[in-house]
């Protein structure tokens, strides 16, 4: 019963294994909503960053994008940044920062 039951973990763990190494969903995602209203930083380490509701970099605020990171908009969501709001996101060949809906 032993060698049954090796013949069948082996192949079983090996495509629960295949599925887990072609899955590329994200092992951690920052979800983000609201207005900003200081100095913020999004850092690759913990990125995508999920926007889930409407965002605001409000007046005098400062939202600083790290090369590399992911911005992903829910269906509907705005992005907006007041007068005198900033965003600083300055990517580069390697690692490009990416918006998506």
């Amino acid at each position: 019963m032993k060698f049954q039951l090796k013949k069948h973990l082996v192949p079983s763990a090996l495509w629960i294994l295949g599925f887990a190494v072609l899955d590329s969903s994200p092992l951690y995602a920052a979800t983000v909503s609201g207005a900003i209203t200081g100095a913020a930083n999004w850092s690759l380490a913990n990125s995508p960053y999920i926007v889930t509701a409407n965002l605001t970099v409000n007046n005098g605020a400062a939202l600083s994008i790290e090369p590399g990171v992911k911005v992903e908009l829910a269906v509907g969501v705005n992005f907006t940044v007041a007068n005198g709001g900033r965003v600083l996101a300055d990517g580069n060949e390697t690692n490009s920062i990416v918006f998506t809906r």
